[in-house]
């Protein structure tokens, strides 16, 4: 009888063995089960917030995935608020797509031309949060063009990040680049001997390769059609013209402000920039060469001799409405930055040092390159410049009407550090009204009491108050002392509170103008002030900026730089 009392009780026990283990199991089934329908829902946050962004790349909104099917108690959530993420326990997205420095994200840095993304998912009792960096890379290609391309003798190669460019150019190490074009038809692409390309190359035609012309990558004839950005030069002019006759163009001496002109210009001599903007109605014939930092631009064709010894803070815009010609000395000479033309395009003997591209409608003119190196940089084709902002400071001013203040400036990530941005341009105190009609002061009068132009490693300040010297062949006179200026918004900013205390006491903090029309919101002069920067940082209307890859679709060949999954963090 024991025997079988004691077999009875086995067999209990291990049934209820085998029932709390069958449980247990369905239970981490169900957990598992649940998990996975909360990981689909945070993914689709981040898809759903990713299809937003491809429309509208500034979004900064809160995406909701409906709960549904499978999951009628789930939910799935992303945002950029940080109310609004924080309430979820996860940190708020950032999105820094069009950011051309590094962003301090919720918790951490997002890189430059990317976006930090947070989903959170919740199905039964299972929590979780995925997050990833959703990067886009720089522009991809060093040469692209709609018209047939001919390359003789030509490298075209990559620069990998934070590198500075040797002299002479050398690919070690380097990066891949790509040249295109979406010409059609036979010798869309022709690659002669001695060529050789660190990267792939693409052309919506054929692609004839002659012996000795070497691709490193991948060699794709018939190609699809691919975006190529697109600038409306005209336009840009037209834009600028509002601003013509700020300051008269002076052959050899260096541009640092606007030039707008509308008629063509020829310069026997070296056209030398310094955060300048020279835009021309016409031709533009440089006889020397084309160098510094900046923006120029003609609605007719550019003809230059483009070729100087590097300098790595160098970084130009080149743009030409029609045909662009650069004859340069050798490819130890140097262009760096952007290059892009309407028209034919012909460049021999020389280092493009940026991207170089030709936006031909028809599709019909050539393209051109001899004993030419391309660098594709990544950080060269990046830059921002500012209409100049012209306001008043002060009311109350015993020999005029009011005090005004005149800022000029440009943005260009710094060629050593491509996670912050410099800052180049002009600032100046003074007279809205003139004293003496036989000085010219550009824009609106001769009494500056103060100018200083900001041009890393140094700024220069011109003191005019003394003597009243006001300008001299539209370039400011008087007394001239430099200070150390490393170009970050930090020491701009503190500069610019010294040129405004100088002129009066107060004034970096003072409201000025009637709020119902001169100053609307009500705004101190240093709020202006940063206003301004930061329209520049972000490439605002009303403003240049060459930033290609804001010129492209915004998601176009994006990829996930990290993708990890894990518990709520916040």
């Amino acid at each position: 009888m024991a025997v079988v009392i004691a077999i009875l009780m086995l067999t209990a026990l291990l049934l209820f063995l085998t029932l709390t283990t069958g449980i247990q199991h369905y239970q981490f089934a169900s957990n598992l089960d649940q998990r996975a329908r909360a990981r689909d829902l945070a993914e689709s946050a981040i898809y759903l917030t990713l299809a937003e962004l491809c429309r509208n790349p500034n979004f900064q909104g809160t995406i909701t995935v409906p709960a549904a099917g499978l999951t009628p108690d789930g939910e799935g959530h992303l945002s950029f608020d940080t109310a609004t993420a924080h309430g979820w326990h996860i940190p708020a997205s950032s999105n820094n797509l069009q950011g051309l420095t590094s962003l301090p994200g919720d918790g951490r840095s997002v890189p430059r031309t990317a976006a930090y993304l947070v989903a959170y998912g919740r199905s039964g009792g299972q929590k979780l949060q995925i997050e990833t960096v959703f990067a886009r890379p720089p522009f991809p290609t060093g040469l692209a063009a709609q018209g047939p391309v001919l390359l003789e003798s030509v490298r075209l190669w990559g620069e990998p990040p934070d590198q500075v460019p040797a002299q002479p150019p050398t690919p070690d190490p380097w990066e891949p680049a790509n040249v295109f074009t979406n010409r059609t038809g036979a010798t869309a692409l022709t690659l002669d001997p001695a060529c050789t390309i660190f990267g792939n190359a693409l052309a919506g035609g054929e692609i004839v390769l002659r012996p000795g012309a070497v691709v490193r990558g991948e060699v794709h004839a018939h190609s699809a059609q691919r975006t190529i950005p697109h600038l409306d030069i005209p336009a840009m002019w037209t834009n600028l013209s509002q601003f013509q006759g700020i300051i008269p163009f002076l052959p050899g001496e260096t541009l640092e402000t606007f030039c707008v002109l509308n008629n063509s210009l020829s310069v026997s001599t070296d056209l030398k920039l310094n955060g300048g903007v020279l835009a021309v109605n016409g031709n533009l014939d440089v006889s020397g060469k084309i160098s510094g930092r900046g923006f120029v631009l003609a609605t007719g064709n550019v003809t230059a001799g483009a070729g100087v010894d590097l300098v790595p803070d160098d970084r130009l815009a080149l743009l030409a409405g029609n045909d662009l010609r650069l004859l340069g000395a050798g490819r130890s000479y140097y262009l760096s930055g952007l290059i892009y033309a309407k028209g034919v395009v012909d460049c021999q003997d020389l280092t493009v040092h940026g991207a170089l591209i030709q936006d031909d409608d028809s599709h019909a003119k050539t393209v051109t390159l001899r004993r030419v190196n391309v660098l594709q940089d990544r950080i060269g084709v990046i830059g921002g410049a500012g209409l100049p902002f012209v306001f008043q400071i002060q009311n109350n001013h015993p020999f005029s009407r009011g005090e005004r203040f005149e800022l000029h400036l440009q943005a260009y990530p710094d060629p050593r550090n491509n996670t912050r941005l410099l800052f180049s341009g002009q600032a100046g105190t003074g007279d809205n009204e003139t004293q003496n009609a036989s000085l010219t002061w550009y824009p609106w009068g001769p009494d500056r009491a103060w100018t200083i132009t900001f041009a890393p490693p140094v700024a220069t300040w011109h003191d005019a108050s003394a003597d009243h010297s006001g300008f001299v062949q539209g370039r400011v006179a008087g007394a001239v002392t430099t200070v150390a200026y490393d170009g970050s918004e930090q020491q701009l900013l503190a500069l610019l509170e010294q040129i405004l205390e100088k002129q009066k006491a107060g004034n970096w903090a003072r409201t000025v103008g009637n709020p119902a029309s001169a100053n609307p919101q009500g705004k101190t002069n240093a709020q202006r002030i940063k206003d301004y920067i930061n329209a520049i940082k972000t490439g605002q209307s009303g403003l240049l900026n060459m930033d290609l890859n804001n010129l492209l679709p915004p998601i176009e060949t994006c990829r996930f730089l990290t993708w990890k999954e894990g518990a709520l963090t916040r």
